[in-house]
């Protein structure tokens, strides 16, 4: 009994989940789904369901990597301060994703939209 409430009071199995949320989603989205979808549906179909599934997914992509970085285990954030190369790759995707999320997201949103109105495809 000690040993499950030492692996619950852990961060370490709550860490690999969100590592593995994040990297699952990234790997699904950019290979998978954006992929699919492309190729299956008319570009007006496609670019409505991108406006609608990106905000989301940018959400997630940030929440989870600060969820990740949380729950780096022993010490937390604390950890991560002592070890700054196992930091990069969570602040390389705070940062694009975030940068997606409020700058790029809205200004694809507006440039297609403006294309539809200008009558291309």
């Amino acid at each position: 009994m000690g040993g499950i409430m030492h692996a619950v009071g852990s961060l370490l199995p709550y860490h690999l989940l969100s590592y593995g949320a994040l990297l699952g989603t990234e790997v699904y989205q950019s290979f998978v789904n954006t992929k699919l979808c492309f190729q299956a549906l008319p570009m007006r179909e496609f670019l409505a369901l991108q406006k609608r599934l990106f905000p989301v997914y940018f959400k997630c992509q940030v929440g989870l990597a600060v969820l990740t970085a949380a729950t780096h285990p022993p010490y937390s954030l604390f950890s991560l301060v002592k070890d700054p190369w196992g930091a990069l790759p969570l602040v390389v995707v705070l940062i694009t994703g975030s940068l997606n999320w409020f700058v790029y997201g809205p200004r694809t949103t507006t440039a297609s939209l403006v294309r539809r109105a200008l009558g291309g495809e």
